[in-house]
Parts: structure tokens; sequence; C-alpha cells
């Protein structure tokens, strides 16, 4: 079964119980939603799945592979994380990073392809980073709050790229404030509360409300 799935994640800062067993699967060709309030540890298990965090126990599984370990380099073979901090080379152009089918295609991205990546606003740099995530095409690709400091258009854009993706069979966890447009391309959500994961069945209304 070729999903992605962090079983029975605990993870402790001093003091601090983050996750208590959390488990969650996502599924290729599908987008799942993780929620939660502030500091429920949505960012903290994000790192855990992409290797940038050592979990005390628990492990990933990605397709039937079994990882135990942090292991970047054999869990980058297979997922693109999106963190939430900033993560390109300033010094380096957007066409440094970007393909040249990329930009030709993205009126923004022709507008931009010539600037640096310190000289980019906070929105257009955010964008870079996920057309930069999305190119490397990997099965399944995590989106920590990807539409922090973008305008309407550009969050428009970035959910068209993403049914794209989920379209072409990519997995897809996404967590973002922005719950409508959260709502409209999830299929699965998951509500992370006091260190566990919770499947919601209720229904994409009820999530709004």
């Amino acid at each position: 079964m070729s999903n992605l799935i962090l079983d029975s994640i605990f993870f402790y800062y001093p003091g601090l119980e983050v996750l208590r067993g959390a488990y969650l699967e996502v599924q290729k060709g599908e987008v799942t939603c993780l929620i939660g309030r502030n500091g429920s540890g949505k960012s903290t298990l994000f790192k855990i799945a992409a290797g940038q965090l050592q979990a005390d126990s628990g492990l990933t599984i990605i397709s039937e592979n079994r990882i135990h370990q942090p292991s970047k380099k054999e869990r980058f073979k297979h997922l693109a994380y999106l963190p939430q901090k900033s993560f390109l080379p300033r010094s380096l152009s957007v066409k440094d990073l970007i393909s040249e089918e990329a930009v030709k295609t993205d009126e923004l991205l022709q507008r931009i392809s010539t600037s640096k990546i310190k000289e980019l606003s906070t929105g257009e740099r955010r964008y870079v980073e996920f057309k930069f995530i999305l190119q490397l095409n990997r099965e399944f690709i995590l989106l920590d709050e990807p539409f922090t400091g973008l305008a309407p258009v550009m969050i428009e854009k970035m959910v068209h790229e993403i049914y794209y993706a989920k379209d072409t069979g990519t997995g897809i966890l996404i967590s973002d404030h922005y719950m409508r447009y959260i709502v409209d391309v999830g299929d699965t959500f998951y509500l992370l509360e006091n260190g566990q994961v919770k499947t919601i069945d209720s229904g994409k209304n009820s999530i709004i409300q």
C-alpha cells in the first residue's frame, strides 16, 4: 500500500508532552488536512515526518517501508516538505530555482524570474517556495501553513496547483489557518488535540463552524 503513515508518535520537550501516540495516514491521490490550535503540535508532527525531528518513539511508514530514525536522505526520496519558515538561499534568483518550463507557464513567476529571493515580498517568496517543492515530483508533499502571507489571488493559484498534484497521484498533507481553502481542497481531515490525532467524520460544513 503506497501510503504515508505516522504511527504511534510520541514527542516530548522538557516538561511538556507534545504528542501522545499520534497516528495519521496520507493516501496517494488525496489531500489530508491536519487541523489544530496553535501550539497543538502540528508543526512538530510535520517535522518528524520529514526527518527534521527525532520522535521519542513511533515510526514513519512510507510505501510499506518502515523508518524508525530521522533518515532525511531516505525520506527525501519519497517526500518533499514545505516548512513554515523560509528555506531557499536568499542570494539565488527565482530562475535559478524554478524550471524554465514552470516559469514560462506562470505569469507571476515570469514577472519575478530575475529577482533574487531576498528581493521578493513575503507572499512572492512563499509562492516560489511552494512551486519549488512541487517541482521535486515526490510521492508525498507536506505543506505546513503554505498560505501564510499570501494574497487571495496567490492562494487560489496554489489551490489549483494542489488539485493538479492530487489528480496526478501525489499524496498531500496540509495544515493552515485559512480554513475555507483547507476545507475546499481536503479529502480527509484529522484534528490534533491533547497530543493525539482524531479523525473528523462529520463533514466539511461542520469543520468550518
